[in-house]
């Protein structure tokens, strides 16, 4: 889900907010965008461009270490495309076997 430029948090909202709901590695890109990690009950995720009220995009992965260095190389890309190493894209039912994108499957 793309999110308005008017929802976009200052890199001190973003830190704050994250904090406050226990997400973790909050990054700030330089384009405005911001990203960090979430565990979810079976995964964690990397969420993207945060909002007072949830989160524009995220990619589940299968450990907090994959999810960690998938943000730390987005990071070398300053949040260009999509983090790598994922497993699951809920919002388009994209699937990847162990992350690999020549495995990447639709599931509807």
């Amino acid at each position: 889900m793309k999110i308005e430029d008017r929802e976009r948090l200052t890199e001190e909202r973003g830190r704050e907010l994250c904090k406050q709901l226990g997400y973790t590695d909050y990054t700030r890109f330089s384009g405005g965008r911001d990203a960090c990690i979430t565990k979810f009950m079976f995964t964690y995720a990397v969420l993207a461009d945060i909002t007072e009220w949830g989160y524009g995009d995220r990619w589940c992965f299968e450990s907090y270490a994959k999810a960690r260095a998938a943000l730390e190389e987005w990071k070398q890309r300053d949040g260009e495309g999509e983090p790598s190493l994922w497993h699951r894209h809920p919002s388009s039912g994209r699937r990847r076997e162990f992350g690999d994108p020549t495995k990447e499957y639709v599931n509807h």
